[in-house]
């Protein structure tokens, strides 16, 4: 039996944060592993990629949630 929706507008921010939160670690971790990844191969095990990879994907992250959240 699926849940009761709610209408309240504290359930759909917190929906809405929840899928932002979640997008952050997504986005941020797969942006570490590509910059690992590339520097391993390319870069001689540098630090900056990782962490250039992660700040890219944080920041998609954030652009999409600052859209979401505004409405």
């Amino acid at each position: 039996m699926a849940a009761p929706k709610s209408n309240f507008s504290e359930d759909e921010f917190g929906r809405r944060l929840d899928r932002c939160l979640t997008d952050v670690v997504v986005k941020g971790s797969s942006g570490l592993v590509l910059g690992l990844t590339l520097s391993v191969l390319m870069f001689r095990r540098r630090a900056w990629p990782s962490i250039m990879g992660a700040g890219f994907g944080i920041g998609v992250a954030y652009k999409s949630c600052e859209k979401d959240l505004s409405l």
